[in-house]
């Protein structure tokens, strides 16, 4: 039996609502009087509601089916599609005959209630507490934006954001087998994408693993197949010159074509074969009928690279809890674009999918929302108190000893350093509330009496690099809030305080000031790069990738190879271009997913340059080793002795791996090898140290800067004299090629390399957190 919060309690005790917001259509459900939920009709008597709006003049809003259908036949005056911008600055979409603009968190809201009202007018009584969903690869900027819109909606203070998957994960559970009490959930909605494992523990569901893509989902799809099959057909057929989405004249036509598609693509989950009918224009005030034959089998071929993407999302998600298909009780596919026949056989296949089958459950496209709905109503009866174990046992079964555990954070989050890395101050994962701190040290001093203000990066992401990531906001500082300038190389201790409801609070303190200091605004809407600096970035994109296919082919390393061909079945590079071209177009909001989508394929290329430089890496590590032998017999103690040992062997294992084998071994990556080089010239810096070679030791770690000199040529020769220096004891020389190096450093990263009194291996322990 289900959590209790019946029609007739809801009489009496307000009504609790869950909320599905999604980017096509969306849901609400309530708690029937037999504890099972139930889906809300709204306002045109259906389930679910298209997540658009229509305002055909001023004062005057539709929201629902009527507002989809005028996405293509009124482009200017409806939109759709809005919810994957929520926190993106800039991505307003205007109506043209009401002269108005309205932001994603605006249209969003104007959905919200519309869904409200379908709600109040069903039921009796405007809602008490309403549990939200929100993908799980949603960013914080993403939550904190759906957050505003439920409150801009009149949605009231009391409105949780949950995850989808957990929601998803609840609503299935009568319809899944038992077992280990672990599914994968698989989220493929109109335009956000999860893949997510889900547990339950001690009667807890929780979101173990996930990965995703918060900008792909079916109207991918749609546009793929407009672009690869309508479009050519229409510019065939119709006669109309210039056809393309690049072109403006052709905007409503392609809005038009992308609606018939979406229909179609639905009606292929059901039968093999649809016909596709769209009225176009024909630039001169005159309609051109188009139709279109279009079969299941040439969607699946169209939409494959957009499968084998989320094949490998699952495998990401699994591996990152190092799980098998054997530990799931089963596949819980949620959302329309999931529906597809040929999506499903993919996922069952043991070799090119995932090898689990799904479990047959509730409607995709009000599962969602139904799991919302009994959190609503379990989160609802804690609040006010009556959530004890003996209501629980008498009413409604152990499932309702809390279903859904606290809140986890969805990405790291951390700051940016001025060398370009990112220092994490929480985990992916971390049970909210939560709190991080990190110390940041300042790379250059800011001046009492001056207007300097140093702006620290809040970053949100699990790379490596800054620019891999997402910036959502910053921590300003500014020395005239001190008693004092602060000088070069200052501490400054940044802390994130993260609430149960994702809002994040930022402060950081400054010792040496004895003064705090706050983020300015905490998290900022994320502002995607203006369409010439995407043709840029796509532009460098595709000279990198074409660099490293000749590296790799010249190289033979089948790593390389094989990550190269995944990115030709997944369509990587050409998803990227297609992005930039639909911003080019001004289709609206399509610039975040341009820049999501060339991150993405930069990402890869990281990993490709990453597996190509392996051996250099390894010859590396080991020239590297036998120096560190060579100066620990010297002037060594113990402790180092034993250091080396343990490094050797773990080298020792990791290249025995790679064997210097071509081929490549998917186990040995550029991670782990960075990691031991990394260490190993720690400990070569010590022993260096130890020996009293202080110029040495500077010299070694200004070649451990090389990659951020301004002239990679220049330093490349100066290294090499100075290398030979090295072996010739050439101090005065030495000296000199230092000091030109450390001219090539930026201003930020030069201090790493300066001459003080402080040892060498405590400089390198304190370099590495100012670089």
């Amino acid at each position: 039996m289900r959590a209790s919060g019946a029609a007739g309690d809801n009489r009496t005790s307000g009504i609790r609502l869950g909320i599905d917001l999604g980017t096509a259509s969306s849901a609400v459900a309530v708690v029937g009087a037999d504890g099972e939920p139930r889906t809300v009709i709204n306002h045109e008597g259906r389930d679910t509601t298209p997540t658009a709006v229509w305002i055909p003049r001023e004062g005057v809003v539709h929201v629902g089916r009527r507002a989809r259908t005028r996405t293509g036949s009124h482009p200017g005056d409806a939109h759709a599609g809005f919810k994957p911008d929520l926190g993106t600055a800039g991505a307003e979409r205007r109506f043209a005959r009401a002269g108005v603009a309205l932001t994603p968190v605006e249209l969003c809201a104007e959905v919200l209630r519309s869904l409200r009202d379908d709600a109040t007018h069903r039921l009796g009584a405007p809602p008490e507490s309403v549990v939200l969903t929100v993908p799980a690869s949603f960013t914080l900027n993403q939550c904190a934006a759906a957050r505003a819109a439920a409150e801009l909606a009149g949605l009231g203070p009391r409105c949780a954001l949950v995850r989808d998957p957990v929601a998803a994960a609840l609503a299935h559970e009568p319809h899944a087998p038992g077992g280990t009490g672990q599914w994968l959930v698989l989220d493929l909605g109109g335009g956000t994408f999860d893949a997510a494992v889900v547990t339950r523990r001690d009667g807890v569901l929780r979101v173990r693993h996930h990965a995703g893509d918060p900008y792909l989902g079916g109207r991918d799809l749609d546009r793929a197949v407009v672009d690869t099959l309508l479009a050519p057909a229409v510019a065939r057929g119709a006669g109309l010159a210039g056809f393309s989405r690049d072109n403006p004249a052709w905007h409503g036509n392609f809005a038009r074509l992308g609606a018939a598609a979406e229909e179609a693509r639905v009606r292929l989950s059901r039968q093999d074969t649809v016909r596709l009918v769209a009225e176009l224009g024909d630039g001169a005030g005159g309609v051109v009928p188009f139709e279109h034959t279009l079969t299941r089998g040439a969607l699946d071929d169209v939409a494959a690279p957009f499968y084998a993407r989320a094949v490998r999302a699952g495998r990401e998600a699994l591996a990152e809890g190092g799980l098998a298909p054997d530990d799931l009780d089963g596949l819980l596919c949620v959302g329309g674009a999931t529906q597809a026949p040929g999506l499903r056989e993919l996922l069952a296949d043991p070799a090119e999918g995932l090898g689990v089958l799904a479990v047959p459950g509730p409607d995709p496209l009000t599962a969602v929302a139904h799991g919302a709905a009994l959190l609503a109503e379990e989160y609802a009866r804690e609040y006010a108190g009556e959530y004890t174990r003996e209501y629980a046992e008498g009413h409604a079964g152990p499932r309702a000893l809390r279903s859904a555990d606290a809140p986890v954070l969805p990405h790291s989050l951390g700051i940016g350093l001025p060398d370009g890395s990112f220092a994490p101050l929480l985990r992916k994962g971390s049970v909210l509330p939560a709190t991080g701190t990190r110390t940041y040290r300042t790379p250059v001093a800011l001046r009492r009496d001056g207007a300097d203000t140093l702006r620290i990066p809040v970053v949100e992401g699990e790379r490596d690099r800054v620019e891999r990531n997402t910036t959502v906001g910053s921590v300003e500082i500014r020395a005239r809030e001190g008693r004092a300038g602060l000088p070069e190389r200052s501490d400054v201790d940044v802390t994130f305080e993260i609430g149960a409801d994702h809002t994040l609070s930022v402060r950081a303190d400054v010792p040496l000031a004895r003064a705090r200091f706050t983020a300015e605004g905490g998290l900022a809407p994320v502002r995607p790069p203006g369409q010439a600096a995407l043709e840029c970035l796509l532009r460098e994109a595709g000279a990198r990738l074409a660099r490293l296919r000749a590296e790799a082919e010249d190289a033979g390393i089948v790593t390389a190879a094989r990550r190269l061909a995944r990115l030709a079945t997944e369509r990587l590079p050409e998803d990227a271009r297609d992005r930039v071209r639909a911003a080019a177009g001004g289709e609206p909001g399509a610039a975040a997913g341009a820049a999501a989508g060339l991150l993405r394929l930069q990402v890869e290329l990281d990993a490709i340059e990453g597996v190509l430089r392996v051996p250099l890496r390894a010859r590396e590590l080991r020239e590297l080793l036998a120096e560190c032998e060579d100066q620990a017999a010297s002037h060594g103690d113990t402790d180092d002795r034993q250091e080396l040992d343990h490094l050797c062997a773990h080298a020792d294992t990791v290249l025995r791996g790679w064997g210097g084998d071509r081929g490549g071994n998917d186990d040995v990556h550029a991670g782990t090898l960075a990691e031991l080089l990394d260490r190993a010239r720690e400990l070569r810096v010590r022993l260096l140290g130890k020996g009293g070679d202080w110029e040495t030791t500077r010299f070694l770690l200004l070649c451990d800067a090389r990659d951020a000199m301004a002239s990679r040529g220049e330093a490349d020769a100066l290294i090499a004299r100075g290398r030979h220096a090295v072996r010739t004891g050439g101090g005065p020389e030495l000296r000199e090629i230092s000091d030109r190096l450390t001219r090539l450093l930026p201003q930020d990263v030069s201090g790493g390399a300066r001459t003080d009194e402080t040892e060498p291996g405590e400089r390198g322990e304190r370099d590495r957190g100012a670089l």
